[in-house]
């Protein structure tokens, strides 16, 4: 009973960490550095997706395959390697559409699909299984602080390097390479640490590309989209099916999905 709460409370994390308002991508929309909200929701665990943007991208329609490989070898010569994936739709008006299957045991899998609308200030959970439809209102986004990934105090310092442009996915892509150092000592470490993100950013889309991020603390990680296609989606995939049930759930602040651990 209590690994089952313990589950379920990792799952409610999870869906709060992802993204109605998709505030993800306000996150790493810029490429100078992540904010708070791209740390691992637990040390060595997933980094949010950035693909579905906190701010209203309008007239930059896209829908693409977004996939998130995270890797860490334990000192026991463990090693975690977990991949998730999601498809992610957005339309003209800034209203996105994330869709994700993840396992829900005895080799089953459950369907969960994220409407968000900031057109009407509105976000949904939708459970396909259940014709279920949770309803939150979304407030205003607000401007982030600017932040660090990993917490160390004040004297973590950062390297900012520009990798120039290139194409990738068929759009021309911006590289930043961000080197952050925790020095000797600043957490019992004898030898300073270095967290290394690549990130290649659209400006077009407002979305980074594909962010690799090699940590020794919490392992490496990949974010990417492909399959990128810049057509407008169908206006259906941002609608409630009329044979739903829909919950009012109120306003939950910020809601925030990210992509749930991988099931042992």
């Amino acid at each position: 009973m209590q690994r089952k709460r313990l589950t379920t409370l990792t799952y409610c994390l999870g869906l709060v960490m992802l993204s109605a308002a998709a505030v993800a991508a306000k996150a790493q929309s810029t490429p100078g550095g992540p904010r708070r909200g791209l740390r691992p929701m637990i040390q060595g665990g997933p980094p949010m997706f950035d693909f579905m943007g906190g701010k209203t991208v309008t007239g930059a329609p896209y829908s693409a395959q977004a996939t998130f490989e995270h890797s860490q070898s334990l000192s026991n010569g463990n090693l975690i390697d977990q991949k998730n994936s999601a498809t992610i739709y957005r339309d003209g008006q800034g209203r996105t559409r994330l869709e994700q299957t993840r396992p829900a045991g005895s080799g089953n899998q459950k369907q969960i699909v994220r409407i968000t609308d900031p057109v009407a200030g509105v976000a949904y959970v939708l459970n396909p299984a259940k014709k279920t439809a949770q309803k939150f209102t979304v407030p205003p986004s607000r401007p982030g602080r600017t932040g660090q990934a990993f917490r160390a105090g004040s004297n973590l310092n950062t390297n900012d390097q520009s990798l120039g442009s290139k194409n990738l996915e068929g759009l021309l892509v911006e590289g930043t390479q961000v080197t952050r150092t925790i020095p000797a000592g600043q957490i019992g470490n004898s030898a300073p640490i270095q967290i290394v993100t690549t990130r290649w950013y659209s400006p077009e889309l407002s979305v980074s590309v594909r962010t690799e991020t090699t940590d020794p603390l919490r392992g490496n990680t990949i974010t990417s989209l492909t399959n990128i296609s810049r057509s407008e989606p169908a206006s259906t995939l941002f609608q409630i099916p009329s044979d739903y049930a829909v919950v009012n759930a109120g306003q939950k602040g910020r809601l925030r999905f990210a992509p749930p651990p991988a099931q042992p």
